[in-house]
């Protein structure tokens, strides 16, 4: 595999990538497979666990190009949290675009989320608890800010295969399910996915994209166009191919609530 570039601590590494990555324009995130099988993914785990993408007190805690955030109806009042000054920049933009009326975009680096207690009906973190120091902190302060009958929806990667100088944890499935239960929160969903990856990562990032140039990003683009305007479904039936060819998911989402609800696991 190709080596990631090499940092001093992993918070240089995270500042480094993702202080000005979000400055692409909006539509550039919807034909781009990774963002939106995770967008995706968090919002058939909103649904799936009985919540409206309407009438909502939302908070993202990394939200990134915005792309989850944005999903959700006007009507929601939506919340964000971001290291990234181009994030928060966009983010400003796109809801002054999109009409939201009730939005709120603050940049931070900290672990205590500047909100009054069981205050939020859903909590997204997607892909964002791999790259904070203290996961058990951020697992707890999740569970503060969320209402009796709340939901946090967390995706984590899982099966890596190279490492990322940007991640600080590396899960599994029942290791993750065992984080959570120890800080309160039980998991009422629970779903891997997102096979397909493993066949991008040979060109990201073992060494295709240098081998074939003009090749590899005319794949790049087909791949990236095709595999983002899926409908979630089509996800899950591409899948079952890989599946049967060895592939493992590059990805785990979950539907965590007080530990007083009963588990339902998938």
């Amino acid at each position: 595999m190709k080596p990631m570039p090499e940092y001093s601590t992993v918070e240089d590494a995270n500042r480094n990538l993702y202080d000005t990555y979000y400055e692409k324009p909006f539509w550039w995130w919807t034909f781009r497979y990774a963002t939106q099988i995770k967008k995706k993914t968090c919002l058939h785990l909103v649904k799936t666990a009985g919540k409206s993408l309407k009438y909502q007190k939302v908070l993202e805690i990394g939200f990134g190009c915005g792309s989850t955030l944005f999903s959700f109806d006007k009507s929601c009042e939506i919340y964000g949290l971001e290291m990234s000054k181009s994030a928060i920049k966009q983010a400003e933009k796109n809801a002054t675009r999109k009409k939201f009326r009730h939005w709120h975009f603050n940049g931070t680096e900290q672990l205590n989320l500047p909100f009054e207690s069981g205050i939020f009906d859903i909590v997204i973190a997607s892909h964002v608890l791999e790259h904070v120091e203290d996961d058990q902190f951020f697992l707890e302060e999740m569970k503060r800010v969320l209402k009796p009958d709340g939901i946090a929806v967390v995706l984590i990667p899982v099966n890596e295969k190279y490492d990322d100088p940007r991640h600080m944890h590396h899960y599994s499935s029942e290791e993750f399910v065992e984080l959570a239960q120890m800080k309160g929160l039980n998991t009422v969903l629970q779903h891997e996915n997102d096979l397909i990856s493993r066949w991008s990562e040979w060109y990201y990032y073992g060494g295709g994209r240098k081998r074939y140039k003009i090749i590899g990003a005319v794949f790049a683009l087909g791949f990236n166009l095709a595999t983002s305007l899926w409908p979630y479904k089509m996800y899950g039936a591409v899948e079952k191919w890989f599946a049967g060819h060895g592939y493992m998911p590059r990805q785990a989402g979950f539907v965590l609530a007080h530990e007083n609800r009963d588990p339902e696991i998938l």
